[in-house]
């Protein structure tokens, strides 16, 4: 949205480094894994899960929602923190309670479903009313059928990896 990475989690210069060291570390950490002590075999991948919670969170909502948000919490704000409350409000319904929607989120109806649906376009579609109910429900099952073949494949990678296949 904005050249220094404003509505971002991070700056796009740090963020780009970043994103090139650990696609060469975490091959080197899943090669070397027999070298290593088990404490920085087990550090590693808690590294590694933790990124992925973090990736996730930052793609389950509109990404600058935390930014509208700012203008009633005001600063600072922990944006990652806020995040995790605003997935949680959600899944609860407790977005209006928490006191975590403003006119900058929710008198817009557009604004409201971007704040309170998951930021994919199945969740989205669903709530769309002009899209028909069987295409929204089709395109959440095959959503759901990708993920779950996605944990398929990971849990065989896993398989793989304690048999010591290369």
């Amino acid at each position: 949205m904005v050249w220094s990475g404003d509505f971002a989690w991070g700056d796009r210069y740090v963020s780009t480094a970043v994103e090139l060291v650990a696609m060469m570390a975490i091959p080197l950490l899943l090669r070397h894994r027999h070298e290593l002590r088990l404490v920085w075999w087990r550090v590693g991948l808690a590294l590694i899960a933790i990124s992925v919670v973090f990736q996730l969170a930052s793609l389950a909502f509109w990404y600058p929602l935390e930014i509208y948000q700012m203008n009633t919490l005001g600063h600072p704000t922990f944006v990652i923190g806020l995040r995790f409350e605003n997935i949680v409000a959600v899944m609860l319904n407790k977005v209006q309670a928490w006191g975590l929607s403003n006119s900058w989120t929710w008198d817009d109806p557009w604004q409201r479903l971007r704040s309170t649906t998951p930021y994919f376009l199945p969740f989205l579609l669903s709530k769309n009313p002009d899209v028909p109910h069987w295409l929204a429900h089709t395109l959440e099952a095959a959503w759901f059928g990708l993920l779950a073949g996605l944990v398929a494949v990971l849990a065989a990678i896993r398989r793989g990896l304690s048999k010591g296949v290369p």
